[in-house]
């Protein structure tokens, strides 16, 4: 799966605006080509330790919670990244028909409510030993550039 011509652009757009160094991490993977391989494993970008893979029609990012030096935390928390989901879901012309959130896990799911007919999205946001991950996937399961588009909204606006 490739970014839709112009992304890459778009995303680095914002570079100027960035305050988190995983959001700029991502920024950098998506100017660099495609956006993952097809099939594990996911593949790191830089030294932020920030990973991106995207497998059967779902994309996921992990932001680190401690970089690789060890020297700093992240300063994103699941509620944010949740929060940030919604806006952009609701920018976007969905409507919310399902949200759980917790300290530890949040799930959002997005049904368009536009002209013209989308797959509901799922986004899923949780903690682990790893860091935070995001995830986001059609519903029914499908290659789709609606969710590419929104995991692309959601990282600039935590990247401001």
């Amino acid at each position: 799966m490739l970014l839709r011509p112009g992304s890459p652009k778009r995303l680095l757009a914002s570079a100027p605006r960035l305050r988190h160094r995983a959001a700029a991490a991502l920024l950098l993977a998506a100017s660099l080509g495609p956006w993952a391989c097809q099939a594990p494993p996911p593949f790191a970008v830089g030294q932020s330790g920030l990973r991106a893979q995207y497998v059967l029609g779902t994309l996921f990012v992990t932001f680190p919670l401690v970089s690789p030096d060890q020297r700093t935390t992240a300063e994103l928390t699941v509620l944010q990244v949740a929060a940030a989901a919604e806006r952009v879901l609701l920018r976007r012309g969905y409507v919310v028909v399902g949200r759980t959130a917790s300290e530890h896990h949040a799930r959002i799911i997005g049904r368009y409510a536009g002209q013209f007919p989308h797959e509901d999205l799922e986004i899923n946001a949780s903690t682990d030993q790893d860091g935070i991950g995001l995830a986001i996937s059609p519903k029914p399961l499908g290659d789709s550039a609606e969710a590419q588009a929104v995991l692309e909204d959601v990282l600039i606006l935590l990247a401001r």
